[in-house]
């Protein structure tokens, strides 16, 4: 900012100052920056361009297509002011516009890989899956870091063993990037490979600890490892609510039972008949007493 106080006509100064108001999430002294560059100099393209890759970056779609437009007059040459431009008629619903936009990029820098995600993302949008991955293969010619552009389109398609192909070459490119192995990870569930997504869990663990969301999901997928005293615990807990459970069954199917818990015989009348049908005095007790906690009587 003191270049810019001291030489207010200083083109540079303006866009560094701009492109690092962007990388700091703040948009409007970016705009307001480009704005007043505009004012010095009425026919400066790049700094139309800038401000409409701004709003269109911030959904301010309908502006940035005629700051867009105004650079595209300006420098109708310049290849990248098309790509946001269409960006920003896509998103407006002008699809035919933003094809024409890519297109023309495509035409002005053929070799520029990132035209082609561009058109390739708005064809699998509308669902020309075949133009789309042809896009898409013609950038992962151009440049290899857009694997896992292809591979999520693959995704998105349901082509997943070919989307695991495309992150896997993603990851051996850029072994360090935990999104490639969630995403890789995705698929792998998809698939029910169990045993691969975890590893893919442990992988964005490994790179960052904080992921609270691979930590979540990593819990949930691992089989859950008991101590001999948990087990212990829960197969009592298991066999008393069992045990309960087939005594209920059991005890409906006693006439005595039923008997007492619908108010037709008293407790030592039901005690009565158990010792009369085979039940050793106590034993009669303690079942009774085994009625009354289940049934509440």
């Amino acid at each position: 900012m003191e270049t810019i106080r001291l030489a207010p006509d200083y083109t540079s100064a303006y866009f560094a100052c701009e492109s690092a108001y962007l990388r700091k999430g703040q948009y409007d002294q970016a705009i307001e920056d480009c704005t007043e560059l505009i004012r010095l100099n009425a026919v400066c393209a790049s700094a139309y361009y800038c401000r409409g890759f701004t709003y269109q970056f911030i959904g301010r779609y309908y502006e940035a297509i005629e700051d867009l437009t105004e650079a595209i007059r300006l420098a109708p040459d310049d290849a990248f002011a098309y790509i946001p431009r269409g960006d920003a008629y896509r998103m407006t619903g002008q699809h035919d516009q933003a094809f024409k936009d890519y297109t023309e990029a495509i035409r002005l820098a053929p070799d520029d890989a990132f035209s082609y995600i561009a058109r390739g993302f708005a064809y699998l949008e509308k669902g020309q899956y075949d133009q789309a991955f042809k896009d898409y293969t013609e950038a992962v010619r151009l440049d290899p870091k857009f694997y896992p552009d292809r591979g999520y389109a693959y995704l998105e398609t349901g082509q997943y063993d070919l989307a695991i192909k495309d992150y896997t070459e993603a990851i051996r490119l850029d072994p360090k990037n935990a999104y490639f192995y969630s995403a890789r990870e995705t698929l792998y569930q998809q698939l029910g490979k169990k045993e691969l997504a975890i590893q893919d869990f442990e992988k964005v663990l490994s790179i960052d600890l904080n992921d609270e969301l691979a930590k979540s999901e990593l819990e949930k997928m691992k089989p859950k490892v008991y101590s001999v005293e948990e087990f212990q615990n829960n197969l009592d807990s298991l066999e008393k609510s069992l045990g309960e459970s087939l005594f209920k069954i059991m005890a409906r199917k006693n006439p005595v039972t039923v008997k007492y818990i619908n108010g037709e015989l008293t407790e030592k009348a039901a005690i009565d008949e158990l010792i009369s049908s085979g039940f050793s005095g106590e034993e009669a007790v303690t079942f009774m007493a085994d009625i009354r906690k289940c049934y509440g009587v």
